[in-house]
């Protein structure tokens, strides 16, 4: 029987489809994630670490032939000209040939 006022059929409401299911519980999902959202964000923004000094007394250098990209190894390009070289210096190690950036000091 359709409501006069309204003009639709009351029980229409009274279920819940299978879309409505499917935001209710994105809605009551997000709900119950947003705080440790929000506390992560604060977390982020605090410095959690001190800069450091390594414990390894040597380090094992892998020879990867032409896999190996820039970024992923110690390669500071001694020999590339000024402009294309980065930022740190290179240091020399016990072997002929082998430099690494100043970072790793030790």
């Amino acid at each position: 029987m359709a409501n006069p006022v309204l003009g639709c059929n009351p029980h229409h409401f009274k279920t819940l489809s299978r879309r409505g299911f499917l935001q209710l519980g994105m809605l009551a999902g997000s709900t119950l994630t947003l705080p440790q959202l929000l506390a992560r964000q604060a977390n982020a923004e605090l410095k959690q670490y001190d800069n450091f000094t390594g414990t390894a007394k040597s380090i094992i250098h892998i020879y990867l032939p032409g896999g190996l990209a820039q970024q992923e190894s110690f390669d500071p390009k001694p020999y590339a000209p000024i402009e294309y070289r980065g930022e740190m210096k290179q240091i020399k190690t016990n072997l002929d040939g082998d430099l690494f950036g100043e970072t790793l000091k030790q």
